[in-house]
């Protein structure tokens, strides 16, 4: 692997990890370990952290080495993580499967710019871990990988757009993606790689991306005890987990009622005209809208999850992917019904979720390998919560006829049950063309238009 600056890493199977960009100065100016240890040194010193980080230059480069490494220590190394937040990183990911992107979407405080399922075509193939590729069902598993792109090019030829028939593609398929985020956070990455039931190529492509960091900041990026401490992290969802218990016990509750349920709800009693003030703009009453909390145990494919922890602002716990096979539920967008298509697709499904949730115990296959080959299609319980800022921006673009099918149905539903609980944010879970008036997109589809003239009703 190539270790210098903005070079790529290799791995295996034609998956390319590049380093675009990192915090610091190309051109002799200060570096990521030198911003971050300037910044920590500001904070008990008389001198700005400029002049601090010119002094950490000015050093003979041994000597330098020594100094950033005690400070290293002395501050990040001991829990101090705000330090580590002075630096970032750009990351170009090619060509991986997307079981290995819905990883690098958990932690919540990176950001990613990932190819569009509904503008690229399927056709960069398929990653198949090593311990499949040296199975006997080998095979086996090539000829279901093919079913079910023969089935997105079969639904493609009928009609049915692009983003729906890929629904039965496996999370093996292969994708692109730009990743953002600062050192405390990879090292989050990294550690819940180390879970069981990740698959191996996740945490393959996240020890490719900490090794790019680590050779242009080998001081922050170091790891320690104290800076891989999981309670100082803010809590990720962990799909690939062995289970939980809560949501178990909720879709027991819940689960027949098929649809998003608002499961609780509560928070600051805003006045209605404190929430009309949110909505025109007021920042002192949008912060006050974060106060309000609604929590929803929305299933969903996971086609549909990974649109939905890419939004930041939602908090999550899911369902472990583990449970959610054994159940193999399939969802089966309504564009394939409507071509014909839907007792071809759930074939499809059936046999790469079963391959996925038997493998392990008829082949030897680890479970995280044999994972990649659960279909998009398949349904996982989400347990989200949304703030009342959520309600009022986001959940308004999910409204938008412009929205993905899966996920406008599931904004639908919860802004029914806001409805249903009498919640004061009700009457403001809107699509936002309506809420504020002016429509967003580039082509208005004009239903917003309608609605304020009352010639539709808003639901």
């Amino acid at each position: 692997m190539q270790q210098a600056c903005g070079i790529e890493a290799l791995t295996d199977a034609g998956i390319t990890v590049r380093l675009m960009g990192q915090t610091g100065s190309a051109d002799g100016g200060p570096s990521a370990d030198e911003l971050c240890v300037a910044g920590a040194l500001g904070c008990f010193e008389e001198r700005s952290s400029y002049g601090l980080a010119q002094e950490l230059r000015a050093l003979p480069p041994e000597k330098k080495s020594q100094r950033l490494e005690r400070l290293a220590c002395e501050t990040s190394g001991r829990g101090h993580g705000s330090v580590l937040d002075q630096a970032a990183f750009v990351f170009s990911l090619e060509n991986i499967p997307r079981a290995a992107t819905l990883q690098l979407c958990l932690p919540e405080y990176l950001s990613h710019l990932q190819q569009s399922m509904r503008r690229a075509s399927a056709d960069q193939g398929a990653y198949l871990p090593p311990s499949v590729l040296a199975s006997p069902c080998r095979a086996q598993v090539e000829d279901a990988v093919a079913a079910a792109f023969a089935f997105y090019e079969q639904a493609c030829a009928a009609g049915v757009a692009p983003e729906d028939a890929r629904y039965p593609l496996p999370l093996a398929v292969r994708t692109h993606i730009q990743t953002l985020g600062g050192p405390r956070e990879l090292m989050h990455l990294n550690a819940i790689c180390r879970r069981p039931g990740v698959p191996s190529v996740a945490a393959t492509v996240v020890q490719a991306m900490m090794e790019l960091a680590g050779s242009c900041a080998p001081h922050i990026m170091q790891e320690r005890e104290r800076s891989y401490d999981v309670r100082a992290w803010r809590p990720a969802a962990q799909l690939y987990g062995p289970g939980n218990a809560l949501i178990a016990r909720m879709v027991e509750r819940y689960g027949a009622r098929g649809g998003p349920v608002l499961a609780d709800h509560g928070g600051a009693e805003l006045l209605p005209e404190e929430i009309e003030a949110a909505v025109r703009g007021d920042e002192t009453q949008l912060a006050n809208l974060k106060h309000l909390h609604f929590t929803f145990l929305l299933p969903l494919s996971i086609n549909a999850l990974h649109q939905a922890i890419r939004q930041r602002t939602w908090h999550h716990s899911l369902e472990s992917i583990y449970t959610a096979l054994q159940r193999g539920s399939t969802v089966v967008p309504p564009s394939v019904r409507a071509a014909g298509l839907a007792g071809a697709m759930t074939s499809v499904h059936e046999l790469l979720a079963g391959l996925a949730r038997d493998l392990p115990k008829k082949a030897g296959i680890p479970a995280a390998d044999a994972v990649l080959l659960a279909p998009h299609s398949l349904m996982v319980y989400d347990l989200v919560h949304l703030d009342g800022w959520n309600v009022l921006h986001s959940l308004g673009k999910r409204l938008c006829t412009e929205a993905q099918w899966e996920i406008r149905a599931a904004a639908r539903g919860m802004a029914g049950e806001l409805h249903r609980a009498e919640s004061p944010m009700a009457c403001r879970a809107l699509p936002q063309g309506v809420l504020y008036g002016v429509c967003p997109e580039r082509q208005p589809c004009g239903l917003c238009e309608k609605i304020l003239a009352g010639q539709q009703p808003a639901d």
